[in-house]
């Protein structure tokens, strides 16, 4: 290898890009620019405020401003504020003072900040104490100054709203004269009208984009308002349900007609037309016995009758009111027997769970959901056999509640005795029941 020839780097035909003059001494940051310079931009600041953020953007800036013998920049920024003068520091402190220890900050913001904790040196500090009270009078001077800004900004922009017709809460809501706003208090200097007229165009499109999301939310609110009032109305029905009317789930509720036209109407509330003695309430009560009137049709298919099936006899209940009526849902194993009311009301458990998932509306209440629950039906009717009480009787739930705690079941090797209501609802594959 030590006898090859030195790698030599091939020759280019291509030449440099030559460099302009006046790019080589351009000054690429503030860290480049003459003290001079800098010093005669830095005057153009409105608020010591602002020179002590500067001063914070790099550890150059912050030694060169902190020099002392670069006091004469914190003193002209002291002397031009626009609120007045900034009370002179103390004689022991330098003119960077309220600006490289962010005293003035603190200072407006607590008066008594420089006296805190510090009772034992008061003799020593009392003149920090006379400056904190001089910065206390500066704060009451710059606050009051940010009052008269605002208010001559505001009746500018309100005056401009007015002559183009333009809602004044949506022109001041834009995000142009926000920034404005928050600049011209931060400045105090009040918004002039040679500020507004370049960017008209500008802000009438921001002002369509507000009033489309106020009038966005403004309909959110009202439909979040409407639900609340029909889940009133619906608590309602559920505490007092009107004769002969089962109450389905609040999902199914909404689903009526005369429900949908309620929330989508265009009104702040809708509880005053769900008014129990209003005419809207009566159409609701009429969508409800509609409703059970089909799903008594629905049911009675799933027990094996007709949907046109009646009993002609006045003291018998209908096919799915009686107690031997009892439905299983095909979805949910762990629902267990249910009567008419509760398959009315019943909700599957995935469903409910996630409801609209993946953008998915929740199925609409269907009979053929259901199956007979045949073990609660022979639980039912030999209940009645052995307590002698006809099934198709109006008053046998009544009558079969009135045995009390006689009934044992069969599964058990303890032999409970439980009320017939519970027997019905036993999970277990349990045999017959047993009158004690």
């Amino acid at each position: 290898m030590s006898d090859l020839p030195p790698y030599k780097r091939a020759r280019s035909t291509r030449e440099p890009t030559p460099v302009p003059a006046s790019e080589l001494t351009r000054p690429r940051s503030l860290n480049d620019v003459p003290l001079e310079l800098l010093a005669a931009i830095l005057d153009n600041l409105a608020t010591p405020r602002d020179l002590l953020a500067v001063c914070r953007t790099s550890s150059h800036l912050c030694h060169t401003l902190l020099h002392p013998s670069n006091q004469a920049i914190w003193h002209r920024a002291r002397v031009r504020c626009p609120a007045g003068p900034v009370p002179n520091p103390p004689a022991d402190r330098k003119e960077d003072y309220l600006a490289a220890v962010d005293e003035y900050n603190k200072g407006i913001r607590d008066p008594t900040y420089v006296a805190k904790d510090r009772s034992k040196q008061i003799a020593r500090l009392a003149p920090l104490i006379e400056h904190s009270h001089l910065l206390a009078n500066f704060r009451d001077g710059w606050e009051s100054m940010e009052e008269n800004v605002e208010l001559s900004s505001h009746l500018l922009l309100e005056a401009i709203a007015r002559e183009r017709g333009w809602v004044t809460a949506d022109f001041l809501a834009t995000p142009t004269l926000q920034r404005m706003l928050s600049q011209a208090r931060a400045c105090l200097e009040p918004i002039q009208q040679d500020h507004i007229t370049p960017i008209l165009s500008k802000l009438r499109h921001e002002l369509v984009v507000c009033q489309a999301k106020r009038e966005t939310s403004l309909s959110e609110r009202q439909r979040q308002t409407h639900q609340t009032d029909i889940k009133a109305a619906y608590r309602r029905l559920v505490k007092s349900p009107p004769r002969d009317i089962v109450i389905p789930s609040l999902a199914e509720f909404r689903r009526f007609h005369i429900i949908q036209a309620l929330q989508a109407k265009n009104a702040r509330s809708i509880a005053e037309e769900l008014r129990e003695e209003g005419v809207i309430w009566g159409l609701v009560v009429d969508a409800l016995q509609r409703w059970t009137s089909e799903a008594k049709k629905g049911l009675a298919e799933v027990l094996g009758f007709g949907r046109d099936w009646a009993d002609p006899s006045y003291k018998a209940e209908h096919i799915v009111l009686r107690l031997d009526a009892r439905f299983e849902c095909r979805k949910c194993a762990d629902a267990g027997s249910l009567d008419f009311a509760g398959a009315c009301a019943h909700v599957c458990v995935e469903k409910s769970a996630c409801p609209g998932k993946n953008g998915k509306e929740q199925e609409p209440w269907n009979a053929g959901n259901f199956v007979c629950d045949a073990r609660a039906i022979d639980i039912v009717r030999t209940a009645c056999r052995l307590a002698e009480i006809p099934v198709a009787e109006k008053v046998a739930r009544m009558r079969l509640e009135a045995v009390g705690v006689r009934w044992k079941c069969g599964h058990c090797p303890a032999g409970i005795v439980m009320p017939f209501s519970r027997l019905v609802r036993r999970p277990l594959p349990s045999p017959l029941p047993v009158l004690a």
